[in-house]
This record gives structure tokens, C-alpha cells and sequence, in this order.
């Protein structure tokens, strides 16, 4: 909640909205100075060439892929349909992770290395205090929302399915 942009406007940072296609476009011409991004993305627009940084231990953007499922289609499957399915799930997601993190990633770095960006590692208090600015604009979207639905639940919900 919040998103990475609440983060970085409390170090000073301007929110601005460029569609994706124009990203490498405003980063040549000086609109903005910086993208996050999943490393998927850095390689769809190739930042990387225009880049000077990239952070090691600190991932601005994600990867994000939701699966959704329709109840009622998945209630109206034959009892074996639904069970292969269900059962198809983990690993699905370990050979989608595994992927990920061995081809993309992969990918990413090298373009990084081929680039000679400088590397950015943020020390563990760096990440420290990134983290309690990241409680404090939590803790804002909480309170913004708290009049339109039931915010802090919503968040908890949320926040349990990260942690398991």
C-alpha cells in the first residue's frame, strides 16, 4: 500500500507519471533520472543503457503476476479436473520462480555488468531506516483508507499471505 514512490517521496523523490513505453524515452532526455523496475521490465526498455546505478540487495520494483481464478468455473470442474489442478500449483510456482530467478535475473546482471553500471549495495542500517519509512507510509495508507473500508484488516490479510 503506498507503493515504492511513498518511500522514496520521504527521501525527496518526485512522483511522476510516465507510461511505460516512454520510460527509456524520458530517461534519455533527462525527464526523469531513475526507474524502478522487476528486472523484466529494465530489460523490456533497456534503462540499463542509460543507466549509472543499480541496487544489489534492493529491489524497487516486483514481479507481481497474481493468479486469479474464476470460483464458480473452478466449483464447476469434474472432481479429478479440479484436484489436478489445485494439485498443480506449487509447482507451477517453483518452476515460474526458478525461471525467474535463473534466466531473467540472470539476464539482468549480466546487462548491468555489460553496462558497467555501479553497483549500489545499502548497508543494513540504510536498509533499516528504509524499512521504517516503509512502516510509516504502511501505516499512512492504513489511516487514508480507514473511512472507505476496513483498511487495517485488509492490510493484516495482506500481510499474512507475505509472510507465510
Amino acid at each position: 500500500p503506498g507503493g515504492i514512490m511513498g518511500v522514496l517521496g520521504k527521501l525527496g523523490a518526485v512522483k511522476t507519471g510516465v507510461p511505460f513505453s516512454e520510460v527509456r524515452q524520458s530517461m534519455d532526455s533527462g525527464v526523469i533520472d531513475a526507474a524502478t523496475f522487476a528486472p523484466h521490465a529494465h530489460l523490456a526498455t533497456k534503462t540499463y543503457k542509460v543507466g549509472k546505478w543499480a541496487s544489489t540487495n534492493l529491489n524497487l520494483g516486483s514481479a507481481n503476476c497474481p493468479v486469479v481464478v474464476n470460483t464458480e468455473a473452478l466449483n464447476a470442474l469434474k472432481p479429478a479436473h479440479k484436484e489436478a489442478l489445485l494439485g498443480s500449483v506449487n509447482e507451477a510456482i517453483a518452476a515460474y520462480v526458478d525461471n525467474y530467478d535463473n534466466n531473467t535475473t540472470g539476464k539482468y546482471w549480466k546487462a548491468v555488468e555489460d553496462e558497467g553500471l555501479t553497483k549500489i549495495t545499502f548497508t543494513p542500517e540504510q536498509t533499516a531506516e528504509l524499512n521504517k519509512l516503509a512502516a510509516s507510509v504502511r501505516e499512512d495508507w492504513v489511516k487514508k483508507n480507514a473511512s472507505k473500508f476496513d483498511s487495517k484488516t485488509l492490510f493484516e490479510f495482506t500481510q499474512s499471505l507475505v509472510n507465510e
